[in-house]
């Protein structure tokens, strides 16, 4: 409630409600003073209020205070920290957060595009950018709406049908059993038979696998909830031979996760590596076989895409139910879960037609 007493010649109003700070402010008319109050609690009671005694800090300087408080707890921490540097460098950085228009994000997501990012990035770039102005007014009271809520969001679909065939993935193998990172065939294994994400296997340690119940513990899945993923006898003998090599490590005061990397995205590297050692291998041999080489064979080949070639290799199996098979993925959703499992039309045709020929 807004209230209002007279002091040296002057009306000094003050508001107090609860979840607020008090504020008051002094006029020399009576008038001003009652409307202010009634102002001060209307911008309360709908969320518009904001203390004039704190400052609006630039984007830049918001982003520092958001990577400390919030940035850290996020998954993809190694990627978004490069994108919360080009944020904070760039000609939205030196903007208060408060300035920040619909018109400022507008031009911002067409340079982007501009540049060459594909909508998908482009996507993801608004949406951490919208998180920050979220989190600027809803835990800071900086704004008092999120102007991201106010441009035309892309429209696009970048889902990946990419799965690794039999031949692509005996080349891998090859490749990585030559290099420099022995761990990379057992981590493709696992990776190719259990449907693990590959920051759940970087998260990985001994402890964590279960040999006598042929299940792995993983406590930092992508959506912030442990889970237990089952294991093939392939991907079992895989994460055998990693713990062991693991705790050999551990013993001279080395890591003792099962992948020694600093994070997630040197697995991707390592990936990438890897599959340009692989298309020499294939090169090579096409060379010597005299038959032309297949540009398609290993190309446009990410880490990511053995989680959907083991999805898509179970469920053609026919083996195992939609709960079983989310069970092997984590998938929450059955929408998801299809996406990955890329059942071919005419393995259903053809279960169809056993079901009427039984009929």
């Amino acid at each position: 409630m807004a209230s209002i007493s007279l002091r040296n010649g002057k009306y000094l109003v003050r508001v107090r409600r609860e979840g607020f700070k008090a504020t008051a402010k002094s006029f020399t008319r009576k008038q001003d003073a009652c409307t202010w109050g009634r102002m001060v609690e209307a911008a309360m009671e709908s969320g518009r209020w904001r203390d004039p005694a704190q400052s609006i800090p630039t984007l830049a300087a918001a982003i520092k205070l958001y990577r400390l408080e919030v940035a850290s707890r996020l998954k993809g921490e190694t990627t978004y920290a490069y994108w919360l540097d080009e944020l904070a460098a760039g000609t939205l950085g030196r903007l208060t957060v408060e300035q920040i228009a619909p018109r400022d994000l507008s031009a911002w997501r067409d340079q982007l595009l501009a540049k060459g990012l594909k909508p998908g990035t482009v996507t993801r770039k608004l949406g951490l950018l919208s998180g920050i102005l979220s989190w600027c007014q809803k835990d800071r009271g900086w704004l008092t709406s999120n102007a991201m809520r106010n441009i035309s969001r892309l429209k696009f679909n970048d889902a990946r049908d990419r799965i690794v065939d039999a031949a692509e993935y005996q080349y891998l193998v090859t490749a990585a059993r030559t290099g420099r990172a022995k761990w990379m065939a057992d981590a493709l294994d696992v990776l190719e038979h259990s449907a693990m994400r590959r920051g759940e296997l970087w998260g990985l340690k001994p402890a964590d696998v279960n040999f006598h119940q042929s299940v792995a513990r993983l406590r930092d899945s992508k959506n912030g909830h442990a889970r237990d993923v089952p294991l093939c006898p392939t991907s079992a003998s895989a994460l055998q031979r990693l713990c062991d090599a693991a705790r050999l490590r551990s013993q001279v005061g080395r890591s003792s996760y099962l992948i020694p990397v600093a994070d997630p995205g040197a697995i991707s590297l390592a990936f990438r590596r890897l599959v340009a050692r692989a298309r020499l291998l294939y090169g090579k041999d096409c060379h010597r076989a005299g038959v032309p080489v297949d540009a398609a064979f290993l190309s446009n080949l990410r880490l990511h895409d053995l989680r959907h070639s083991a999805v898509t290799r179970w469920a053609r199996t026919g083996k195992l139910t939609m709960l079983e098979l989310a069970a092997v993925s984590g998938h929450k959703g059955l929408v998801s879960l299809k996406r990955y499992s890329h059942l071919a039309s005419e393995q259903v045709a053809a279960k169809l037609a056993s079901v009427s020929a039984a009929d």
